[in-house]
Order: C-alpha cells, then sequence, then structure tokens
C-alpha cells in the first residue's frame, strides 16, 4: 500500500468493506504475486470495525466479526459474533475495498 494511500485509509477507516494482503511468502520475496483476504470481504456484513490505531506504517484493529453456527444439539442456525485483533503492516496491505455510497 502506498504511502498516500495509507494517509487516505486513515481518514475513511469506518467505510472499509475489506483489507486484503499479500502471502507471506510472496512478502518476504520481495515479488507480491497475488493477494488473500485478511478479513471478510463477501457482503461487507459479516465484519465490522470497531477501533482502529495507525502507529507509523502499522495499525491495529479491532473487528467484529459474525459467522453462522449450526448447533448439531438443537440442529438450528443462529449468528456467532466475536471481536478480533489484529495487526497490519502497511507493506502487506494489496489493497483496501470500501462500502459502495
Amino acid at each position: 500500500m502506498t504511502k498516500k494511500f495509507w494517509c487516505d485509509w486513515q481518514k475513511k477507516i469506518y467505510a472499509t468493506k475489506g483489507v486484503w494482503i499479500w502471502g507471506d511468502d510472496d512478502v518476504a520475496n520481495g515479488n507480491p504475486k497475488g493477494h488473500r483476504p485478511s478479513l471478510c470481504t463477501f457482503g461487507g456484513d459479516c465484519f465490522k470495525i470497531l477501533s482502529a490505531e495507525f502507529k507509523g506504517d502499522n495499525v491495529d484493529l479491532v473487528v467484529e466479526v459474525t459467522s453462522v453456527r449450526f448447533d448439531s444439539r438443537t440442529s438450528s442456525i443462529h449468528g456467532h459474533v466475536e471481536n478480533h485483533k489484529f495487526t497490519l503492516k502497511r507493506k502487506n496491505i494489496s489493497s483496501v475495498e470500501f462500502f459502495k455510497k
């Protein structure tokens, strides 16, 4: 991620739909070939950024993740909500997707 986009992202962090990162092997070799999602990106409804703290070239994110769970005891499906912490480095982020207005 470029420094300019990094600065722009800080201004609209809560409009983030998904974050894509380079694979660890790609970054280590200095030749990123593809990216993979680090946070949920389908539909944008499965995660919400609760807080973001930018520290130089790193960002600490607290994300609320909602997943669908099947309870075999009751044969029912329900939503499950968990908070996750991520620390991402600017150089490892390949792209950020935003919600459409």
